[in-house]
């Protein structure tokens, strides 16, 4: 089982320690003490779990950490590349399947408990609600919220001790009916985005900017930071943030992919009250994937050696 902690926005304190849990209140209150929580450096999962067998050195060559999902090859892969101290796991369902917070908890249950089994603590609820689901399960973000909140509350009975994230959504929304900025406002206002309900946030962010590695990785990281303040905050309390989708999402050398990935990740590890970021994706399928968002077969992991800012 993973350690517990109390998360008190960049500082991490195991729950079985009172007085450094005391002097972590101190300190975030008079700012004299400076206990920064390891931030996990990630990499999803394959896209395509039948991968998996194919691909799976990648996490050791890299050394980037996986998102684990509930279905598929999970289980097997789980104990030989979990982290020490954090890992996340995404509650995937068929988008088309249709049903209410007490269908959707049924249709999951199995697949969190193999994972719950093995150790695992920290799960992402449900992936982009916004396009997935959306006009079958729900049609409204008044509507997906109040689902979410009922979901985690069986999530929570079910599973004592589960320390449960709101989901990344889809940031290619342009309209009201799947507009990110939209539905996310409408969760913070209705309690989504905070305890009880809650014990972290998570996000997923995209460039198609190929003309700067730099540039890119910037423009990522000012996405980040505007919904850092905008829905999760800086306080001493605030829950901690978790980038869990992050790519070049357009064609490009798996150099400046690599290049792009290595300044956001360095950008990120030094931004108080983020947990992790993971790239998206270790692999696909090759004939779906025209964008060349795979690290494992377009050469983005090798590439990443080279530039990884961990080995300087």
């Amino acid at each position: 089982e993973e350690p517990r902690y109390y998360y008190r926005s960049d500082m991490r304190v195991p729950s079985s320690c009172l007085i450094l849990q005391v002097l972590v209140v101190i300190g975030a209150a008079f700012g004299d003490i400076d206990m920064k929580y390891p931030f996990i450096w990630g990499l999803n999962q394959p896209a395509s779990d039948w991968r998996w067998p194919q691909v799976h050195g990648i996490f050791g060559s890299t050394k980037l950490a996986p998102l684990f999902y509930t279905q598929g090859q999970n289980p097997k892969w789980y104990p030989k590349y979990k982290t020490s101290t954090f890992n996340m796991v995404r509650i995937l369902i068929n988008p088309t399947f249709k049903a209410n917070a007490t269908g959707l908890f049924q249709a999951t249950k199995g697949d969190m408990q193999k994972m719950w089994d093995l150790g695992a603590r920290n799960f992402e609820v449900l992936n982009e609600p916004n396009i997935e689901g959306l006009n079958i399960r729900w049609s409204t973000p008044e509507q997906f919220v109040t689902q979410f909140i009922a979901l985690c509350k069986l999530y929570r009975q079910a599973f004592p001790g589960i320390r449960l994230w709101y989901p990344g959504l889809s940031p290619s929304g342009y309209n009201k009916t799947d507009d990110e900025w939209t539905w996310n406002a409408v969760a913070k206002k209705m309690g989504a985005m905070s305890q009880p309900v809650v014990d972290g946030v998570c996000q997923h962010v995209y460039t198609a900017d190929t003309s700067s590695a730099t540039g890119a990785a910037t423009g990522m990281y000012n996405e980040v930071m505007k919904f850092k303040t905008m829905f999760v905050g800086s306080s001493p309390t605030a829950l901690p943030l978790a980038i869990t989708e992050f790519a070049v999402a357009v064609d490009a050398s798996a150099a400046y992919k690599a290049q792009t990935y290595a300044i956001f990740f360095k950008q990120l590890n030094a931004t108080r009250g983020i947990q992790a970021a993971y790239s998206f994706t270790a692999d696909w399928d090759p004939n779906k994937d025209p964008t060349h968002q795979g690290w494992y077969k377009w050469g983005i992991a090798t590439q990443w050696q080279k530039v990884d800012p961990r080995r300087r």
